[in-house]
């Protein structure tokens, strides 16, 4: 976990096939300790692809997966929120993911926070960054399929979020790429409608997060809350209660909304770059796993199985 070099790693896409013949869409880079990002809804790991390559400069093995029926994985027939994290863990398995440290955001932050109450021995540290949790959010969703009027009041809020997310963006060229890699996503949607209703469904459905996150502290996780100052979709106050919840540590990032990761993937890295050197090596400092004096490159064999295909998968992708 040293300085971050000049060029950052060129990350990977795959469809893997598991046991089932299920397909689900993997992105992966770098080297170092496994770090599992989980994207947010209407999303897939390539929309990332800019925030996670400079990430893994900081000391990771990025490997991003694409939730149910989003990207390259295929739907579920009839799925919840659990099956979908039921999915995750057998992609997992698959990768040779024993345990990795893993970054949720949106959508992807409640399925962090799902993995972690119920399979704790594979969660290094969660991360959730401005995830879609928290009392007021859990209310606030279940409310929207209810009401047409809340439904509508959420959808402008992330309509308006995603616009100021869009223009501060540090210039043109960076607008120009989070616009498109925005349309490219959401264009995949367009023959499908019905599964991402459902995707939105399964989430204002879901286990209320609070009494997850109770369980996640019981287990000893440790838990990061990283979270926009000026978030519409999620308001800053859940992530007050997400951190009391699971006795984490709280980091307001300031002047930023909801996807401010996507828009400005530098300041992404670099946050959480700093904030995860500081407390992933307290951790491993007491995990069984990692070498007493090895750097995160020799830590990470500890945390994939041999002939892990994460690892191999990996080789694959080259330098920027």
């Amino acid at each position: 976990m040293g300085a971050t070099p000049l060029r950052s790693p060129r990350l990977s896409h795959h469809v893997i096939r598991l046991d089932d013949g299920h397909h689900v869409g993997v992105t992966v880079g770098g080297q170092g300790i496994p770090l599992v990002f989980l994207h947010g809804i209407g999303l897939n790991g390539s929309v990332y692809t800019r925030f996670l390559s400079r990430l893994s400069t900081h000391g990771f093995r990025v490997i991003a997966i694409d939730a149910v029926a989003h990207g390259r994985t295929a739907p579920l027939r009839g799925s919840d929120f659990r099956s979908g994290v039921a999915l995750l863990v057998r992609t997992l398995d698959r990768l040779g993911v024993r345990q990795a440290v893993v970054v949720g955001h949106s959508m992807g932050g409640r399925a962090t926070i799902e993995l972690a109450a119920g399979q704790p021995d594979r969660v290094l540290t969660a991360v959730l960054l401005d995830a879609a949790a928290g009392d007021a959010f859990d209310a606030s969703a279940k409310r929207a399929l209810e009401s047409l009027p809340a439904l509508a009041t959420g959808l402008c809020g992330a309509l308006y979020d995603t616009g100021v997310d869009w223009w501060r963006c540090r210039n043109w060229r960076d607008r120009r790429l989070y616009g498109l890699s925005l349309a490219a996503a959401l264009a995949r949607w367009g023959g499908r409608p019905h599964l991402l209703a459902a995707a939105i469904n399964s989430v204002a459905n879901s286990a209320p997060t609070g009494e997850l996150l109770r369980r996640v502290r019981g287990h000893g996780v440790p838990v990061i809350v990283v979270h926009a100052e000026n978030d519409i979709l999620v308001p800053f106050r859940n992530a007050v209660t997400m951190a009391e919840y699971a006795g984490g540590s709280l980091h307001k990032v300031p002047h930023a909304y909801h996807s401010w990761m996507i828009a400005d993937p530098q300041r992404g890295a670099d946050t959480l770059g700093r904030l995860m050197n500081t407390e992933l090596d307290q951790v491993l400092r007491r995990e069984p796993r990692a070498p007493a004096h090895g750097n995160a490159t020799t830590a990470s064999a500890g945390f994939l199985a041999p002939g892990a295909l994460a690892a191999v998968l990996g080789l694959v992708a080259g330098p920027g």
